[in-house]
């Protein structure tokens, strides 16, 4: 039997964990309670203004080691 020179495998997976999306994540989608989305490489994505929007809440991105990492802010209220 002929065997493929190249695999593909996918995954998708569902994930409110910001740092697990934006380690592993290659594309990512957001999705409002009003109807909007926004879907695309993660890079483009998983930035803070989209992310503060969607949750309602300021969050930002933090560089560590080479690593990148969200902060969600505590709210003021």
């Amino acid at each position: 039997s002929m065997e493929p020179l190249v695999r593909i495998e996918r995954r998708i997976a569902s994930l409110h964990d910001l740092n697990a999306a934006v380690r592993f994540a290659s594309h990512a989608l957001l999705l409002w309670g009003d109807g909007r989305t926004q879907s695309g490489p993660a890079a483009d994505v998983l930035t803070p203004a989209l992310l503060s929007d969607l949750f309602q809440t300021p969050i930002t991105r933090v560089e560590a080691d080479g690593e990148a990492f969200f902060h969600v802010h505590r709210s003021a209220t």
